[in-house]
């Protein structure tokens, strides 16, 4: 079983000892490529050997290199010189064994300069001479190569141009809809999307209505009759009333005594249990005493009532209930909106125009109509729903729509595109469509061939590249031609294009 080994170029000798540890066959075979530095040293055989006699295998070697040949067969390795030949072999020679598949010896020629020169003391002469004249002239070529090559390669420019430019705008009217499932740019058409929110709260106005309202109670004085012959006494509080239609109530102001004798009288003072005028009776119309003291007492006033008055007081009327009704719904889709807006990406919105009440859960007032009172409260929990449109949708569309209005020889540039959602134009109740307009903004530089203008100016004077840029460039600025370094005479544009560096400022 045999492994071959491909060694690379840059392999050394402490690699192959490391490939050679992983190797998994008996018998390994390293190719070694044209070039490789590696076995070029005889420390290297003998290091290899070392670690081949270690690991227990069997290496040979594939290499056309006379070198690495010649120190194979001394430190006793097989040597092949086609990696087909070292597979075929079934032996390879080991340490210590005298026979070994080595390249015929390369015959020597029966002439060499070496011997002439020895025999001939004029052509050694004549071949110093000629050494000398060579090497003047090498050294003569590589200082011309060096000065031409400095002439070219040193000498810098850079070339500042700012290309002519203009701002170009579009208002475009898109219509984002939750039936449209993809953006269609030709329609102006964009998708989106519906979300909800539940939310609740409560508010409180002020009430605008007014009507009359009881104020202060009415009071009077009511005589007390003793019916028996014994003494009798009426307590405070007891309650007296008219009998006539609807009962007016009065009560008692403090305990009073009637006189035992039948007949016997006692006057006290009243108060009308309700106050405003309702309690302002004529005189006898205080008939009857309630409770217990009705079979011991009867009871009259000699003298009218009086005192009870009324007061202008708030109260609530249908247009406070719809005026906090509106407003706390508003209140509360503000809340809902805000509780959308948490929930999108930063490309998306919603349009507060698309807000919609879908269902009201709860709608409780604290108060009736015509009710006095100061204050009108509602709480109320509600379902709305918005639609939620990407900007990002409508990227594309608009930037379509920016390329439509560049001119014929500019570009437009990417870093100065900006766009800008618009005001919403309406929504459509059917179908919950969203009609608004996104505004686009750009600048379109003119385009300059950076190739064509260094060929065009190599070479040539400062004066003659400004000229040339004026005349042929569309530029918003004076060209800024300099030179590197500013010691070189000839104040020329350098002849090499990759020495001239065009910087173009596009951009405002």
């Amino acid at each position: 079983m045999q492994q071959i080994i491909y060694l690379e170029v840059d392999d050394d000798i402490t690699t192959i000892r490391n490939r050679l540890e992983w190797a998994q066959a008996p018998r390994v075979l390293l190719v070694i490529p044209r070039g490789c530095p590696a076995l070029h040293r005889p420390l290297d055989f003998k290091l290899l050997r070392r670690q081949v006699d270690a690991l227990g295998i069997e290496v040979a070697l594939v290499s056309k290199d006379p070198v690495v040949q010649d120190l194979a067969y001394e430190h006793k390795f097989s040597i092949f010189s086609t990696t087909k030949r070292g597979q075929r072999a079934r032996r390879w020679r080991k340490a210590g064994e005298g026979e070994i598949l080595r390249p015929p010896a390369r015959p020597q020629p029966r002439w060499s300069l070496g011997s002439a020169l020895e025999k001939n003391p004029s052509l050694r002469r004549a071949l110093r001479v000629a050494r000398q004249v060579l090497a003047s002239g090498i050294f003569l070529i590589v200082v011309g190569v060096l000065i031409l090559g400095a002439y070219l390669v040193v000498p810098g420019a850079k070339i500042v141009l700012m290309p002519a430019s203009e701002v170009v705008s579009v208002t475009v009217p898109l219509t984002a809809s939750p039936t449209v499932e993809a953006v269609d740019v030709e329609q102006l058409l964009l998708p989106a999307r519906i979300v909800e929110a539940r939310v609740e709260g409560r508010a409180q106005i002020p009430t605008t209505g007014t009507k009359d309202a009881p104020d202060a109670p009415a009071t009077g004085t009511v005589v007390f009759i003793n019916r028996s012959a014994v003494s009798v006494t009426v307590p405070k509080g007891t309650a007296v009333s008219t009998s006539a239609g609807t009962p007016i109530r009065f009560l008692t102001l403090e305990d009073v005594t009637l006189p035992p004798t039948v007949g016997g009288i006692a006057r006290v003072g009243v108060q009308a249990a309700e106050p405003g005028p309702i309690g302002n009776v004529g005189v006898n119309l205080i008939n009857r005493v309630e409770g217990p003291m009705a079979v011991k007492v009867r009871v009259t006033n000699d003298e009218p009532t009086g005192g009870g008055t009324v007061k202008q007081a708030s109260m609530v009327t249908p247009a406070d209930k719809e005026r906090l009704r509106a407003a706390l719904l508003q209140q509360l889709q503000q809340k809902a909106y805000a509780a959308m807006t948490e929930e999108l990406s930063e490309s998306e919105f919603v349009p507060a125009e698309s807000l919609q009440v879908e269902l009201i859960l709860v709608e409780n007032y604290d108060k009736f109509v015509e009710e006095v009172a100061d204050t009108l409260g509602l709480e109320m929990r509600i379902v709305v729903s918005g639609v939620v449109i990407d900007e990002a949708d409508a990227e594309p569309l608009m930037l379509k729509m920016l390329h439509s209005q560049v001119r014929s020889g500019f570009d437009l540039l990417p870093e100065t595109i900006h766009l800008q959602r618009g005001q919403v134009i309406g929504v459509r109740q059917e179908d919950r469509a969203v009609q608004f307009v996104m505004e686009g903004t750009g600048v379109m530089a003119a385009h300059l061939d950076v190739s064509l203008i260094q060929e065009a100016i190599r070479g040539q004077t400062v004066e003659f590249a400004q000229d040339y840029l004026r005349a042929n460039v569309p530029l918003r600025a004076e060209p800024q031609v300099t030179l590197s370094p500013e010691w070189l005479p000839g104040k020329r544009i350098p002849w090499l294009p990759l020495r001239i560096n065009v910087v173009v400022q596009a951009g405002e």
